[in-house]
C-alpha cells in the first residue's frame, strides 16, 4: 500500500489551496461602486465636518431671545462695556467749551475806518467841513488834535500804535452775536475765545471768558461803557472821537467756530479710555431666563473668541477630526446600506452624485438657515431633512427613505448640537413621510403627506418641549405653541415645495413619479392623439395590451400604471409607416406582399428605433423609452425569418441565419419590462387563434411564456418563476374577458351566415 504524505505536508498542501479571504475583500474593495460609495462617503464627511465646526462658531442666541439655561463664561475674558465706554465719552465731550475765534474781517474794517477818519481830517481845509460819524459836530479840541496825528498827509507812527493797542484791547472784550449769547447764558457753558492780536507777529493766545463776561452786540451802552475803559492809548481829546467810530458801525468781534468746536470735543470724546470688564472663568454671561440684549450678544462674541484663542492648535484639530470621523462613521453606514439594499445608486456614479448632493446640499442648509434665524432653528433643521425622506421616498422606495432620513436627522441634530427632543421631531417627521408616501400619483399626495408630517412634529415638540424642566421661566404656554408651530409649520412647507421641486426630481435622479405617469396617461396627450388618428389600430391593440399588462402588474405587486403607460407608448413608432402592419390595414392589401422578407423585416425592426426617436421628439421619459426598445427584446421575427428560408431553399441557397432576423433589443431589465413583452407577444398570437376558447388562450399563453423564458428574454428582468406564473394567469383572464363567448342572436327567419374565415397566415405580417 502506498504510503500517504505526512501530515505537515498534506496541511500545506490544503492550506495552498484553500481560497483566502484578503484576497475577497481586496476584490470587494476595489469594485468600482465600492470605490464610488468611499468616495461620496469621503466628501460627505468633509463637508459636514466643515459646516459642524461652522455652525459651533456661531452664536446660537438672537436678540430679546430667553434662555431657558444659563450662559457662563469657559475662560477669562476681557470686554468693553460699550454704553458706560459712551456715556463717560459723552459727559466729558460735554464739558469742552464753545470756541469762538476772532471776527478778523472787522478788524480790518475797523483799523481802515480809523486809519481813514484821520487822514481825512488832513484833507480839510476848516473845521467846518468834517462831522463825526454819528452826525455830532467835531469840536474844535478834537480836531486840534487830530491834526496833529497827521503828517505829510498820513497818519503818525504814534497814532498807528495807540490804534493797535486798542484794537487789541477791544478784542479782548467778548462782543458775540446776541442768540449764540443767549444760548450760552441757558447752557451757563464756559466759553473759550481765542485772541488774534492786530499784530500778526504776535502768537494766538487762548483766553477763557466765562459766560457772565459775554457782550451781546445790540446791548450798546454796555459795550459803549467797555469801550470807553479801553480808549486808554489815546489822548483824552480823541477818545470821543474813536469811540464815536466805533459805535457808529459796532459788530461782534468774536463769531462762533463750529468746526473748531467739533474737533475740540472729539478730542476730548476720544482722549476718554474704555471702560473694560473682566469675566472670569464661570462667571454668568446671561443669567436664567434673563432676555437676551445688545449687551449680552456682545459679550457672547467676545467668549466665544477668547475661547477660540485659548484653544491649543492640536486642541482643535482633534476636535475637527473627532467630527470628521463621527460624519465618516454614520457616511459609512448610509453608504453600507445602499450597497445592500439599493446598489444601483452605487453602481451609477451619477445616481451616486445626486445623492451625495441631496444629503449634503440638506445639511449645510440646515445649519445655514438655524444660524442665520437661531430663533427658528426646529423648523429649519427639520425642514431639509423632511425634504431628504420625501425625495428618497420619490425616487426609490419607502424603506430607503426611512433608513436614509433617519441617519440624516441624527446628523443634522448632532451638527447643530441640538437636544433629544429636537432630534426625535426629526424622527418622526420621516416615519410618517416612510409610512404615506407611497406613490405620488396627484400633487395633492405631497402635500397631504407634509401634512400629516408637521402633525406629527408638532405634536412631539409640543410634548418636548412641555417636559422640560425650565418650563416655569417663560409663559407656559408660549413656548410649547412656538416649538408646534414651527415643527408643524415645517412639515407643510416642506410638501409644498416638493410639489415645485418633483419635476427637477425626475431629471436629476432619471426617475418617472406615478403623477407624470398619471398624465402622459392621458387620452388628450399630443402623441396618442395622433397615433389614434394615423394609425388607429395600434392604438386600439396598445389599449388591449395596457389593460393587460397593469393587471398582470398589480398581481405580483409591481407598478401597474407604469406597465400601463409604457403599453401605451411601446409601438408609436408605428406612427411612421402604419399601414405596413396587419392592425392597421382594415382588411386591405398586405404591403409585404411585394417586399422581400428582408426589406419587410427592416420596416418591422425599424418600428422600434423609430419610436425612440420620436419618444426624444416628444420628451418622454427614460422609464417609458425603455419599454419602446424592449418590448420585443431579442426575439426572433419568425414569419419573415421562416419566408426568407423558404424562399432561400427555393433558390437553393444557404439558410439565412437566426441573427439577422432578431429585434437589436435589449432585453428587458425590469419586471415591467417584462410583462410588457410577453403581453405584446400573447396579444398578437391570440388575435390569430381561430377559436379562442379558455383552454386555447390558457394554452396559447403558457407556450408564449414558456417560449420567452426559454430564449432568454427574461434573464435581466428579475422575474422570477413563481411571478411568472401569477403574470401568466392573469394574462389569461384578461384575454378571456376580451374574447368572451357571445350569444347568437336571431336573424328574423334568414338563414345562418356563414363563419368568417379566417386569414391564412401569410396576410398576417408582424403586428407586434
Amino acid at each position: 500500500m502506498a504510503q500517504s504524505k505526512p501530515t505537515s505536508a498534506r496541511r500545506r498542501e490544503i492550506r495552498r489551496h484553500m481560497p483566502r479571504q484578503t484576497a475577497a475583500v481586496s476584490s470587494t474593495l476595489r469594485q468600482h461602486k465600492v470605490l464610488w460609495a468611499s468616495l461620496f462617503a469621503t466628501l460627505f464627511a468633509l463637508i459636514g465636518g466643515a459646516v459642524s465646526i461652522y455652525s459651533q462658531s456661531q452664536p446660537r442666541v438672537v436678540l430679546d431671545q430667553r434662555v431657558d439655561q444659563p450662559i457662563v463664561a469657559r475662560v477669562e475674558f476681557a470686554a468693553v462695556d460699550q454704553a458706560a465706554t459712551l456715556d463717560a465719552r459723552q459727559r466729558q465731550a460735554a464739558r469742552a467749551p464753545e470756541i469762538f475765534t476772532a471776527n478778523a474781517e472787522y478788524l480790518r474794517e475797523l483799523n481802515a475806518k480809523l486809519y481813514n477818519f484821520v487822514q481825512t481830517i488832513g484833507t480839510a481845509e476848516s473845521i467846518d467841513n468834517v462831522t463825526l460819524p454819528d452826525g455830532s459836530p467835531l469840536t474844535p479840541q478834537a480836531f486840534a488834535a487830530l491834526r496833529t496825528q497827521i503828517r505829510d498827509g498820513v497818519p503818525t507812527p504814534e497814532w498807528e500804535r495807540n490804534t493797535r493797542d486798542f484794537l487789541q484791547r477791544l478784542f479782548e472784550l467778548a462782543i458775540v452775536p446776541p442768540h449764540d449769547a443767549n444760548r450760552i447764558l441757558d447752557t451757563d457753558n464756559t466759553t473759550t475765545i481765542r485772541i488774534l492780536h492786530p499784530d500778526p507777529r504776535d502768537n494766538q493766545t487762548e483766553l477763557t471768558r466765562g459766560s457772565n463776561v459775554l457782550f451781546p452786540v445790540d446791548q450798546v451802552d454796555l459795550i459803549a461803557a467797555e469801550i470807553d475803559r479801553e480808549l486808554g492809548p489815546y489822548p483824552r481829546e480823541l477818545r470821543p472821537v474813536v469811540r464815536s467810530v466805533v459805535l457808529a458801525d459796532l459788530q461782534p468781534t468774536y463769531l462762533p467756530d463750529p468746526d473748531a468746536t467739533a474737533q475740540r470735543r472729539q478730542a476730548l470724546f476720544d482722549g476718554v479710555d474704555p471702560i473694560i470688564d473682566i469675566y472670569q472663568r464661570g462667571d454668568t454671561i446671561v443669567a436664567l431666563g434673563e432676555r437676551i440684549g445688545p449687551r449680552q450678544i456682545e459679550l457672547l462674541a467676545r467668549e466665544r473668541a477668547a475661547f477660540h484663542d485659548s484653544r491649543p492648535a492640536a486642541n482643535h484639530l482633534v476636535t475637527i477630526l473627532a467630527i470628521t470621523a463621527l460624519l465618516a462613521s454614520i457616511a459609512i453606514g448610509q453608504w453600507a446600506y445602499i450597497l445592500a439594499f439599493n446598489p444601483r445608486v452605487a453602481e451609477n456614479p451619477m445616481r451616486g452624485l445626486a445623492f451625495m448632493l441631496l444629503t449634503t446640499g440638506m445639511l449645510v442648509l440646515a445649519v445655514v438657515t438655524s444660524v442665520a434665524m437661531p430663533n427658528m432653528a426646529l423648523l429649519w433643521s427639520t425642514l431639509p431633512t423632511v425634504l431628504v425622506a420625501m425625495t428618497l421616498a420619490v425616487v426609490y422606495e419607502q424603506r430607503f427613505a426611512l433608513a436614509i432620513g433617519a441617519s440624516q436627522a441624527i446628523v443634522v441634530a448632532l451638527v447643530l448640537e441640538q437636544p433629544a427632543a429636537d432630534c426625535l421631531v426629526g424622527l418622526i417627521g420621516v416615519g410618517v413621510v416612510a409610512a404615506l408616501l407611497d406613490e405620488v400619483r396627484t400633487t395633492s399626495t405631497l402635500v397631504r403627506t407634509g401634512f400629516f408630517a408637521g402633525i406629527g412634529m408638532a405634536l412631539a415638540a409640543g410634548l418636548g418641549h412641555a417636559a422640560s424642566p425650565d418650563l416655569y421661566l417663560n409663559d407656559r404656554l408660549w413656548p410649547i405653541a412656538a416649538a408646534a408651530g414651527a415643527a408643524g409649520a415645517a412639515g407643510l412647507v416642506a410638501g409644498f415645495i416638493m410639489q415645485g421641486l418633483v419635476p427637477y426630481i425626475e431629471k436629476l435622479f432619471h426617475v418617472t413619479t406615478a403623477m407624470t405617469l398619471r398624465e402622459l396617461n392621458d387620452a388628450s396627450n399630443p402623441l396618442l392623439q395622433r397615433m389614434a388618428q394615423e394609425a388607429p389600430g395600434t392604438y386600439a391593440h396598445s389599449l388591449r395590451i395596457a389593460d393587460m399588462a397593469e393587471a398582470a402588474a398589480d398581481t405580483i405587486g409591481a407598478n401597474g400604471l407604469l406597465c400601463r403607460v409604457g403599453a401605451m407608448y411601446h409601438d408609436i413608432g408605428k406612427i411612421n409607416k402604419p399601414a405596413y402592419f396587419i392592425e392597421n390595414q382594415g382588411g386591405g392589401p398586405n404591403r409585404h406582399a411585394k417586399l422581400s422578407p428582408a426589406m419587410s423585416l427592416l420596416i418591422i425592426v425599424g418600428h422600434v428605433k423609430d419610436g425612440i426617436e420620436m419618444a426624444r421628439e416628444y420628451g418622454l421619459p427614460g422609464a417609458i423609452r425603455h419599454f419602446i426598445e424592449s418590448h420585443h427584446g431579442t426575439t426572433l421575427v419568425e414569419y419573415f425569418y421562416h419566408a426568407a428560408k423558404k424562399k432561400t431553399e427555393a433558390e437553393e441557397q444557404s439558410a439565412p441565419s437566426e441573427f439577422e432576423f432578431r429585434y437589436p433589443g435589449p432585453k428587458p431589465q425590469s419586471r415591467e419590462a417584462a410583462i410588457m413583452l410577453l403581453c405584446d407577444g400573447v396579444e398578437a398570437a391570440a388575435r390569430a387563434l381561430p377559436e379562442p376558447t379558455p383552454v386555447r388562450i390558457e394554452q396559447l399563453v403558457h407556450s408564449q411564456a414558456n417560449k420567452r423564458l426559454m430564449d432568454g428574454q427574461f434573464d435581466d428582468a428579475n422575474l422570477t418563476l413563481a411571478e411568472l406564473s401569477r403574470v401568466e394567469a392573469s394574462i389569461t383572464k384578461t384575454l378571456n374577458a376580451i374574447y368572451h363567448a357571445r350569444i347568437k342572436y336571431p336573424d328574423g327567419g334568414r338563414s345562418d351566415r356563414p363563419a368568417a374565415t379566417p386569414k391564412p397566415a401569410e396576410q398576417r405580417a408582424e403586428s407586434a
